[in-house]
């Protein structure tokens, strides 16, 4: 491809699988990568990245966005299917299932309603974008049920009980024990970090950070460092 303007090369640690750019705002792409996160990139400004999305517990295979450009999908090698608001860094809902393995795959349909997902498991799954959503006509009254019912839980959403509800998600066995252990991995790199602030009396070049998207340039090549707790250095 050549641009009249030149652009930056994003360089990271671990090579990136898949990317998918938005639909609705063209100069946005979202890339799903080796080091089990998806990070969102705005062509305009490379220094750092949007936003970046963690959830997943292994390497994201495949990400692919909505028509609407306001949501997307990703398949990991953790055999989960994992769906996001682009405003958000925690994904609102988690597929499996019990037969599943590694999700190569993720498209959307081109009507939103729909995610069709392929895994090594050598088969092809439709699961609905949204999972508690009416496939089918609607009747007035019932749109009116249902959008007060929508009211009621955004009004009440703090409170720690509906917040429970909402939040919380079934999953394997294995992603559950692998969520918590880099949770764990993750507050041990924030403490030692903010250590080194505290008690280091030297000048650092460098201010480490638990957030991977800090890019810094190096011989005109912009190179993303990510230090998310996982996988640094």
């Amino acid at each position: 491809l050549f641009f009249s303007v030149c652009h930056p090369q994003v360089k990271m640690d671990l090579k990136l699988n898949s990317f998918s750019w938005n639909p609705m705002e063209p100069f946005i792409f979202t890339a799903a990568s080796e080091d089990y996160n998806v990070y969102t990139y705005d062509t305009r400004y490379f220094k750092f990245p949007r936003r970046v999305y963690r959830g997943h517990t292994n390497a994201v295979l495949d990400v692919d966005y909505s028509p609407s450009g306001r949501e997307f999908v990703t398949g990991s090698y953790d055999s989960t299917v994992r769906l996001w608001d682009c405003n958000r860094a925690e994904s609102f809902d988690v597929y499996h299932a019990r037969r599943m393995k590694r999700v190569l795959g993720v498209r959307f349909t081109l009507d939103t309603k729909f995610i069709l997902t392929s895994s090594s498991d050598q088969n092809v799954r439709v699961w609905k974008a949204h999972a508690s959503e009416k496939i089918g006509p609607v009747q007035p009254r019932e749109k009116a049920s249902i959008n007060a019912a929508e009211a009621l839980r955004d009004k009440f959403k703090d409170h720690p009980e509906v917040k429970k509800i909402l939040k919380r998600r079934h999953l394997p066995k294995s992603v559950l024990a692998a969520s918590r252990e880099h949770a764990i991995i993750r507050a041990k790199h924030r403490r030692k970090e903010r250590n080194i602030r505290v008690f280091n009396k030297k000048d650092l070049d460098y201010y480490p950070t638990t957030r991977p998207h800090s890019v810094l340039p190096t011989n005109g090549v912009w190179i993303t460092r990510h230090v998310n707790g996982l996988l640094s250095n």
